[in-house]
Formats: structure tokens, C-alpha cells, sequence
């Protein structure tokens, strides 16, 4: 792991155990401490650190903004913001520049973490929730506070409720993100962007984190259409702006939105409009008919 970090960083450490050894322990908690705002905060994990293949992140955004990059993908996080950062991955996170963020974060690993992420279903790379998971954080921080006194066996009861805490709300601001207006609004916007290009069912679910069959109960909920009947109807919408504008032949258009073929994208635009391509086409053409 590399961190860029300016003089004004002030990183607060709650808590510091690094012996790799104790990996495979039922739960190891490497680090957890508190960074405040810097505007050059940055972190890279690689695949060349050590801990690479074990060391899960659980961070939370009290003020500001940042942003994590992996896999090609950014994750936008401010002020409410829950974020985890699976084992085995690359990621990149670093404050905005204008409103750095403050956080709360643990790094973990263990046997207890990993069953927790295989039994939560948190197998993706980045995750972030909106919710505020401040009073779990500030009670891990007070625990590992505590194994300073103690030792940290005498904390371990207490911290796996705390972690079984934490994952439970997890659970449930997924299901509200399920369920909400707003994840339904994020995957439209992503429909509409990605017409003119293959659009999988089961990738776009696993693009949001979330099963097909919740896909289709947040559509039918929304729309009360399946995501395929919505895909459908915007190719269909979008094909009737193209015919009027006759720029494109209809296989052309048939093409650019990826049926099949001209017979394929005839077939289907009859069925959802009632006409032919063509006979739409001339019925809206400009100009007397």
C-alpha cells in the first residue's frame, strides 16, 4: 500500500496490531483510527503489498468528499457514506481536493470476516451504502481502545457483536437502496446511455450489486414493467426519433440498436407501435403526405 500524504495530514491511530502471522486468526484487526481532512490524501493498494489477499477495509465518510477508483470504476462517497473495500482488489481512494472527507476506518481481516462477507453477500470489489454507520464505527474504535488496557482476547467477544452489528445494517440499507426511487433512477440513466450497445439483463444487475430477481421487482415496482419490456420500449422510443429524423435506413437503425436484423427490429417495432418501421416513418415524415 502507498500513501501520498501533505503536512497536513493527522491521522488518529485507535488502534495498531501489525503482525501479518495473525491473519488466519478467527478476527485480526491490523489498524482503525480516524483521518481528518487533507486535500492530498490519497492510498493505492496493490497486489504487491502484503496485504493484498487479506486485508478488508471498513471506512465511514463523517464530512467531505472523496472518491475510490477500481476496475475501471469510480465510486463518488461524501458525508453519510459507508464504504467497503474487499480483499484481493487494486483500489485507489483519495479526498476531493475542495472538501476533503473525514473517516472513521478499520482494517480487518480473519476467519469471521470472511464468513461474514461470503454469508452477506459482499463478494464485490467496492460497495457503498448511504447510512449513517458513525455510532458502529465509534464503537469498534472504543472496543480496540479498550484492548490497549485489556488484551485484545478480552475485547474479541465484544467485537465480533459489534461486527455482526455493522453487517446487519449494511444488510438493510441495501434493501432500502433495493427498493428506493433512487436506485431505479441510477440504472434508467444507465439504460438510456448504453441503447446502442448490448445490454445484458444479468450484467446490468451485477452492475448495481443486486440480484435479477431484484432488478425485475424494483422495475415492476416502478414501472410496473420487467427490465427487458423497459429496455425494449426506450429502443423502441429511440428508434421512432431516428426514423423521423431519416438519416438512417432501417436496417441501419435495426443495427445501431442491436436486434438482431431489419426483420428482427420490423417484427418488434410492429408489435410495440401497431405500424411498420416504414409506415411510421412516412406517416412522420415532414411535408404533405
Amino acid at each position: 500500500m502507498q500513501t501520498r500524504k501533505s503536512h497536513f495530514v493527522r491521522d488518529e491511530y485507535i488502534f495498531t496490531n501489525i503482525n501479518p502471522d495473525r491473519q488466519h486468526d478467527l478476527i485480526y484487526v491490523e489498524q482503525a483510527g480516524i483521518t481528518h481532512p487533507d486535500p492530498e490524501y490519497c492510498i493505492v493498494r496493490t497486489r504487491e503489498h502484503r496485504t493484498y489477499t487479506y486485508l478488508y477495509v471498513l471506512e465511514y465518510v463523517v464530512e467531505g468528499k472523496g472518491y475510490i477508483v477500481c476496475d475501471g470504476k469510480t465510486y463518488p462517497v461524501q458525508a453519510g457514506d459507508f464504504y467497503f473495500l474487499n480483499c484481493g482488489i487494486e483500489p485507489v481512494y483519495y479526498a476531493d481536493s475542495d472538501t476533503p472527507f473525514r473517516k472513521l476506518w478499520v482494517n480487518i481481516a480473519g476467519e469471521f470476516m470472511q464468513l461474514m462477507t461470503a454469508s452477506y453477500q459482499l463478494t464485490m470489489p467496492v460497495l457503498v451504502c448511504h447510512f449513517d454507520a458513525e455510532p458502529c464505527m465509534r464503537k469498534l474504535h472504543a472496543i480496540l481502545a479498550g484492548a490497549r488496557a485489556r488484551s485484545f482476547e478480552a475485547c474479541v467477544p465484544e467485537l465480533l457483536h459489534a461486527l455482526i452489528d455493522l453487517f446487519e445494517q449494511i444488510r438493510a440499507a441495501r434493501l432500502l437502496r433495493a427498493d428506493g426511487e433512487q436506485l431505479y433512477a441510477d440504472i434508467c440513466r444507465k439504460i438510456e446511455r448504453e441503447l446502442c450497445f448490448p445490454l445484458s439483463i444479468d450484467q446490468l444487475a451485477d452492475d448495481f450489486y443486486i440480484s435479477r430477481s431484484t432488478l425485475y421487482r424494483l422495475f415492476m415496482k416502478n414501472c410496473g414493467l420487467s427490465p427487458k419490456q423497459y429496455i425494449l420500449g426506450r429502443k423502441i422510443a429511440l428508434s421512432q426519433q431516428l426514423l423521423v429524423r431519416n438519416l438512417h435506413s432501417i436496417a441501419e437503425i435495426a443495427a445501431v440498436l442491436q436486434f438482431t436484423d431489419a426483420r428482427h427490429f420490423a417484427r418488434t417495432f410492429r408489435a410495440q407501435t401497431g405500424v411498420s418501421p416504414a409506415a411510421y416513418r412516412f406517416a412522420h415524415a415532414p411535408g404533405d403526405k
